[in-house]
């Protein structure tokens, strides 16, 4: 009884037989009530015939001398107009008086029929003159009013009706079993697919076979699977990732701390100084992985404070200018003017823009141009073409901020993998050039945190734009963070 198929058949075969017994005796009892009906009319057609015979057997004879014999006759051989059809039944004559004068079970002769009874018989008649009644009456052993072959007929019908009855409830029942078996197969692979994903075997999947809920559910479950299945890669990706990134930096601190002991490199000051560079890379390495992860938790703890928005964008484009200037790239700001405060982080949202910035710069060959733009997309302003690339963009009014570059740009295979941990799509990306693919990993952690959205476009050979939204307050009210 625990199987989810037992259970189902055993209630598809309980609701067929409720319903095809209900039928049945339904059936039974209205095709037994009809035909009695039917009978019924039969019979007071017949008594009527019966009475005019008698009717005439008077006007002949001008008494009822002789009749018992003549009406038995009649009923047993089924003589005279309409008078077939009789046997079975018993009748009672009556004289003018009411006085039976025959009776064909011979029980009542010399009789008087009460009020009831001649109200409830033929009236005989000769013209205006009422000279008997006939009282058709039921024999012992058949109150139903049926004759012989009436039953058999009867009893055949309702044995028909069981028979269809008991085939329709073996075909409903056998139909019910299929069913539940149909419904429950894709059940009992759902659950062994679940059993082997529970055991460690992320790549199982189920077959989707329809389009119902059943399917709904199976598709569900492989779009699980395959998340679980990417997560677990990434998972270990980064463990290699995070294990590769530390052990660079402690494999040059170990080498260079054995050839000082050794002898090899003399203690130098610039000996150290290397020794000191690799300890900060090591260092910021942590630190990043530090915040990656609490940005990630949504633990990340941040300063927010009313903020104009010029506090950070000016601020962090005068850190790289020098760098642009030694590269020949153009830095540019159009921020539109009075952009109102909002709630952020300056220190953590200077952080997210620098690292675009400094991304920007890697990507842009000399004699290019880097670009950043700033405006407020209020709650009834038309749509903004940046508003498409980010994934989620946060409800209106917001503050839109995005980084231009005309460098050789992303390309498609890679725009969605660059803000994934430690992803390196090309050399601007290795640590030779002083990345450990974690910085716009982090610029996604941070925007987030922020209740913000960051999105990039691309068009090979042209350039690529970073934009983020950084979410408003109705009416401009800010109030301070605890």
């Amino acid at each position: 009884m625990h199987s989810l198929k037992v259970r189902l058949a055993l209630a598809f075969v309980l609701v067929v037989l409720l319903a095809v017994g209900s039928v049945a005796i339904l059936a039974n009892r209205a095709t037994t009530s009809a035909f009695q009906r039917y009978l019924g009319s039969g019979q007071s057609f017949r008594d009527v015939a019966l009475a005019d015979e008698l009717a005439d057997y008077y006007q002949q004879r001008s008494s009822w001398d002789g009749v018992a014999a003549w009406l038995s006759s009649a009923v047993s051989m089924g003589h005279g107009r309409g008078a077939r059809g009789m046997g079975g039944m018993a009748y009672v004559l009556a004289d003018a008086a009411g006085v039976v004068v025959a009776d064909t079970s011979g029980r009542s002769v010399g009789d008087k029929l009460s009020h009831q009874e001649a109200a409830r018989g033929v009236p005989i008649a000769i013209g205006d003159e009422r000279v008997g009644t006939l009282l058709a009456a039921m024999p012992m052993g058949n109150m139903g009013g049926m004759g012989q072959q009436e039953q058999v007929f009867l009893d055949q019908t309702n044995r028909a009706i069981l028979l269809a009855g008991g085939l329709a409830a073996l075909a409903a029942t056998a139909l019910g079993i299929w069913l539940a078996s149909r419904l429950t197969s894709p059940l009992r692979e759902l659950g062994h697919a679940a059993q082997r994903v529970a055991s460690g075997d992320l790549s199982s999947r189920v077959v989707v076979r329809s389009a119902d809920e059943i399917g709904a559910l199976g598709h569900s479950f492989n779009q699980m699977a395959e998340v679980l299945e990417r997560e677990e890669s990434l998972r270990r990706q980064m463990i290699a990732d995070i294990a590769h990134e530390l052990r660079t930096p402690l494999t040059v601190i170990q080498g260079n701390l054995e050839a000082l002991q050794d002898g090899v490199f003399p203690p130098t000051a610039e000996n150290l100084g290397l020794l000191h560079d690799e300890a900060l890379l090591l260092a910021r390495l942590i630190r990043d992985l530090q915040d990656l992860a609490l940005a990630e938790a949504g633990q990340l703890k941040l300063d927010l404070q009313p903020a104009e928005p010029v506090e950070l964008l000016e601020p962090t484009l005068r850190r790289f200018q020098a760098q642009a200037a030694e590269q020949e790239v153009a830095l540019a700001l159009q921020a539109e003017g009075n952009l109102p405060p909002i709630r952020m982080d300056v220190q953590r949202m200077g952080q997210v823009l620098g690292n675009l910035l400094s991304n920007a710069l890697r990507h842009t060959p000399r004699g290019g141009q880097i670009t950043v733009r700033a405006r407020w997309v209020g709650a009834h302003d038309g749509p903004d073409e940046l508003e498409r690339i980010l994934p989620a963009a946060p409800a209106r009014p917001f503050l839109l901020v995005s980084v231009s570059d005309t460098g050789e740009g992303i390309s498609p295979e890679t725009l969605e993998h660059v803000f994934d941990r430690f992803y390196r799509a090309d050399r601007s990306r290795s640590r030779a050039s002083g990345g450990a693919g974690l910085g716009l990993a982090i610029a996604r952690g941070l925007v987030q945190a922020h209740g913000g959205e960051i999105g990039v476009t691309s068009v090979v050979g042209q350039g690529a734009t970073f934009a983020f939204a950084l979410p408003g307050t109705r009416n401009n009210q800010l109030t301070s963070a605890n």
